[in-house]
């Protein structure tokens, strides 16, 4: 599988990316993908990842320190996800908001999925230069919060929202708005999220590393706050929790699943929910 135009480069022939701000954190989890999957017996496969982190004249060590588990795990849950809306609705429909460099249609493709890349005009050009071209993948250029890209989705087709990574850089006010939009524009859709806790959530951004700091996360939330969202936002149905994926080692595990099944403790870290939309009306 070989990426399309790479556009400029550098030295040895590798592609030059400069990012900031929240498009940075596409190569951040690029980075932990594609290392992931160059190591034996990996948790997860992502060939096409693990091609780009070589191919791509990034620092990522320097930058970003050593790679975690942390993005692998929540791409592992989001890709068993998606392949269960596939196999009930093989021609679904899958909108992916803020994708950055995330290679999930190459993983989790069942050869009949519309897949719609939504992202910041600066993504979607690196997507274009960067990844494949992909018969049933769509390119769209825009905010998340933009409604614009709710009309490339069919009204009659069955839609999942994907939004990996995404909803802890907004505002309270925006997520509420955003699941208002999508439940008066996209009926009967699902929008699968995940979330960083109430206690992690910072307007200057957590530092990884001497070299890096993570942009401003405002958005941070518990499961009782996630349980809530039926109640006051306007045309969304059910949410649904989501179990965590078993890691590797002590930490990811043994110790991470085990907190997730304490209730004094599985509100402290993070989630990931499926909201469903109240269906079209008659």
């Amino acid at each position: 599988m070989e990426p399309a135009d790479h556009g400029a480069t550098g030295a040895g022939g590798e592609t030059s990316v400069s990012l900031t701000g929240v498009p940075e954190t596409a190569l951040i989890t690029l980075y932990n993908r594609g290392t992931e999957a160059r190591r034996p017996g990996g948790l997860i496969q992502d060939p096409l990842a693990a091609e780009l982190i070589t191919s791509i004249g990034y620092p990522f060590a320097e930058r970003f320190g050593r790679p975690e588990l942390s993005h692998v795990l929540r791409a592992v849950l989001f890709d068993r996800e998606i392949r269960g809306f596939l196999h009930g609705q093989p021609r679904g429909t899958v909108v992916a908001l803020g994708e950055g460099l995330e290679t999930q249609l190459w993983r989790v493709d069942n050869g009949s999925v519309r897949w719609i890349s939504v992202d910041l005009p600066e993504m979607i050009d690196l997507r274009r230069r960067l990844l494949p071209a992909h018969p049933r993948n769509e390119l769209m250029a825009c905010s998340a919060l933009n409604a614009a890209w709710t009309s490339m989705a069919e009204p009659a087709a069955p839609v999942l929202v994907v939004a990996q990574g995404l909803l802890m850089y907004f505002t309270d006010a925006d997520v509420d708005g955003f699941f208002e939009m999508v439940a008066a524009r996209c009926p009967g859709a699902a929008v699968l999220f995940d979330t960083i806790p109430a206690w992690a959530a910072t307007s200057t951004g957590h530092r990884q590393n001497r070299s890096y700091r993570m942009p401003p996360q405002p958005w941070g939330t518990g499961r009782r706050d996630l349980l809530r969202i039926p109640g006051r936002v306007r045309g969304v149905a059910g949410v649904r929790i989501l179990p965590a994926v078993r890691g590797r080692g002590l930490g990811w595990g043994v110790c991470y699943p085990a907190a997730t099944r304490i209730p004094g403790l599985r509100g402290l870290l993070p989630q990931t929910a499926i909201v469903t939309t109240s269906p079209p009306g008659p």
